[in-house]
């Protein structure tokens, strides 16, 4: 069985085209998105840059969850349009695509569903 990713998905949302998938913020999301990303057919090497920042002596450092706080990231593919914004104490992931299948399966496999997931259907 694989090892479970401890990020955890505590509310979804959805309209049929716009999928919002709301997560607790901490540092094992950052594992869980770069594997999500790459199995929705992202370079997961772009998009490990999201977690990293050039500092003064022109040197790429890592960056922590926490260190992510009120900011928009922008992500598109041939097939999924993704947004994730990092707030202070949660992540909310857009996801905007007709094909949902895919993304639905690696939350469902990778065990990130919290215990008090709460849903609700947009109109």
């Amino acid at each position: 069985m694989p090892r479970q990713i401890t990020s955890r998905l505590i509310k979804t949302k959805n309209n049929g085209f716009r999928h919002e998938y709301s997560f607790i913020k901490n540092e094992s999301f950052k594992k869980f998105f770069l594997n999500f990303m790459e199995d929705l057919g992202f370079n997961k090497n772009k998009t490990k840059k999201t977690f990293t920042s050039i500092n003064k002596n022109e040197r790429y450092v890592e960056l922590k969850i926490s260190d992510l706080k009120d900011c928009v990231k922008y992500y598109k593919n041939k097939n999924y349009d993704i947004e994730v914004f990092y707030g202070d104490k949660k992540i909310i992931m857009v996801l905007k695509t007709k094909k949902r299948k895919k993304a639905i399966e690696h939350l469902v496999k990778k065990g990130i569903w919290g215990t008090s997931i709460k849903t609700k259907k947009g109109n």
